[in-house]
């Protein structure tokens, strides 16, 4: 039985408690990459509900071209119109319409980009179809602009639980046993034998038994005279802890700047919303102005044609 060197640890119970910690740095690990699978499978699904939106708009300005044609045209029949005004009609109801195609095309691939997160029971795929669109109330702008974090809560949450930050958390828990490990090394190495020396009766069951010279005592000791392999890996154990230490400080910088530079960039887009809406609006207002003076003959399809192309430029930027 030792009594210094290896009594509180031993290699032996060290492993044990490392591979403990090293089952807990598996498990975060996979949540770090589920934690990914679902960062990808949001992206995915906001780049699918922007090609909808997109068609819609497209799918709009198709409709309200068509009509103007046909507007155009009886103009032109009633002689109120030039006839090159048909022609630029005509065109830009064709350059609607092959946006229209290359944002139906759009949608699509999104919708199968998508398809990849979505399974049906017993791990079957699913292929999401072109008929499910996303809900008409995705962008509530007043639910948007209600939305409200804190930078603070953010940083903190980050800090506490970010599954890279608790990897170096347990890692450090691996290099402390390990450092106890090593200073083992730098104790003497003590320890107590005991041999019984009957054989054949039931030397336990005698109440003089330990009085008897039936047993065998011994004390061994070893001391390293300089104990340079155990100062040098018990320092190595510090150096790791401490290299350890700073890997997961500059981490922690790292997740801090992000979180700071995600909450900026969420400031600034909540703030472009509002003002890209406001924007946006106004033009289709100025659309729909121009539309009734060239329907009383005080415009041109010209500036028709210039503020319905500045308005879907808005809306797509």
């Amino acid at each position: 039985m030792p009594l210094l060197k290896n009594l509180v640890i031993d290699k032996r119970r060290a492993t044990l408690q490392q591979a403990k910690l090293y089952h807990t740095i598996a498990e975060v690990e996979q949540q770090v990459m589920i934690n990914d699978l679902l960062m990808e499978a949001m992206e995915d699904y906001w780049q699918w509900v922007k090609a909808y939106q997109t068609y819609v708009i497209i799918s709009n300005n198709v409709r309200n071209n068509e009509q103007r044609v046909e507007l155009i045209r009886k103009s032109y029949a009633n002689g109120e119109r030039p006839a090159i005004d048909t022609v630029e009609a005509v065109a830009q109801l064709q350059t609607f319409q092959y946006q229209q195609n290359e944002s139906w095309f759009t949608f699509l691939n999104a919708g199968l980009t998508l398809s990849v997160h979505l399974w049906q029971e017993n791990n079957l795929p699913f292929m999401l179809s072109s008929e499910v669109i996303p809900p008409s109330d995705w962008d509530n702008e007043k639910s948007i602009q209600q939305f409200n974090i804190q930078l603070d809560d953010l940083i903190q949450q980050a800090e506490n639980l970010h599954p890279e930050l608790q990897i170096y958390t347990t890692k450090l828990d691996i290099l402390a046993i390990d450092k106890k490990l090593k200073f083992q090394e730098l104790l003497p190495k003590v320890d107590l034998s005991y041999n019984a020396l009957g054989k054949g009766y039931q030397i336990f069951n005698k109440t003089t038994a330990m009085l008897e010279n039936n047993y065998q005592y011994g004390l061994k000791m070893e001391v390293p005279l300089r104990l340079s392999a155990g100062r040098g890996l018990y320092k190595q154990a510090k150096l790791n802890i401490q290299d350890t230490k700073y890997a997961q400080s500059f981490k922690k910088q790292q997740i801090t700047l992000k979180v700071k530079s995600y909450y900026n960039q969420f400031i600034n887009i909540k703030n472009q919303i509002a003002l890209q809406s406001n924007n946006y609006n106004l033009y289709q207002k100025l659309v729909l102005a121009e539309e009734t003076r060239i329907s009383n003959g005080e415009s041109s399809l010209f500036v028709v044609n210039s503020r319905e192309n500045k308005a879907l430029e808005v809306y797509q930027n």
